[in-house]
């Protein structure tokens, strides 16, 4: 599966796993205007998503955590066993089944226990960008306010470092990836212990990773500079770019990193 927040480069990661024979499902979400590539999300996880978010009476851009109060009334409600079953049924179709839906990041604590109902180990690959970008594109998107999407990075990557020691994973930076994908993806390669074909590279790198469609690349300094981003959110990036070359940060990394985005959040009053 493909983690991260939302606008963070996780549909042209996707798509690249294909190099590897995955395949993402016969039922996806087209291209538009925001990702004119395609978005590579299997329409029957999204809608399972956003019915779950309904159940919680939430949103994707809500600042509101999952809690693990939410996830026992998901299941509750019967959705384990029908994440489960859906799972199952996608990967008896595809085989090598790509999943990705920046939803299923803020619901990561549901979807651990769909996927040890399901009975599989997934892999996960976290991609991860440059807040200041991620802003950018919210706002120019969906005209969020640059501090809630500030917020809404630290909550999404704060799922991440909480649950991605339970997962086989990997780490990518979206602007390294844009600048030298198949480097990346020999990283994936070598992590998972897969094999990169290379004609079906060429057509991708040459159809799909287009660099005119990263919008803006800013680096560290500029969110200090930043009066919208918290403090928490330059400090936690910073430490982010320092630790993840490997892709995979030792345990206090982790720890350290959930720490910060924790404390982001608290200041904020959303924990």
């Amino acid at each position: 599966m493909v983690l991260g927040m939302h606008r963070s480069g996780t549909s042209a990661v996707s798509l690249s796993l294909r190099v590897f024979g995955a395949r993402h499902g016969d039922h996806l979400v087209g291209g538009l205007s925001s990702n004119p590539r395609g978005h590579w999300e299997d329409i029957d996880v999204l809608r399972l998503n956003e019915r779950m978010f309904e159940a919680l009476r939430t949103r994707w851009d809500s600042l509101a955590p999952v809690t693990p109060q939410d996830v026992r009334r998901l299941a509750e409600e019967g959705f384990v066993e029908i994440a489960a079953g859906l799972l199952r049924s996608k990967i008896a179709a595809n085989g090598f089944y790509a999943v990705k839906d920046p939803r299923m990041t803020k619901l990561l604590p549901f979807w651990r226990k769909a996927f040890q109902a399901a009975g599989i180990q997934p892999y996960s690959v976290i991609v991860f960008r440059n807040p200041a970008s991620v802003v950018a594109s919210l706002r120019k998107r969906d005209n969020l306010p640059p501090i809630q999407g500030y917020l809404l990075w630290a909550s999404h990557m704060l799922e991440c470092f909480r649950h991605a020691r339970h997962f086989a994973h990997l780490f990518v930076n979206y602007d390294e990836f844009i600048e030298n994908p198949q480097k990346i993806l020999n990283a994936i390669a070598d992590r998972f212990r897969l094999s990169v074909n290379a004609a079906e590279f060429e057509m991708i790198a040459r159809d799909f990773l287009d660099r005119g469609l990263r919008h803006t690349k800013f680096d560290a300094r500029h969110l200090c500079g930043d009066a919208c981003c918290p403090r928490e959110v330059a400090l936690a990036y910073e430490q982010m770019l320092r630790t993840l070359s490997s892709g995979r940060p030792e345990t206090g990394n982790f720890v350290n990193l959930v720490g910060i985005l924790r404390n982001c959040l608290r200041n904020a009053a959303l924990t």
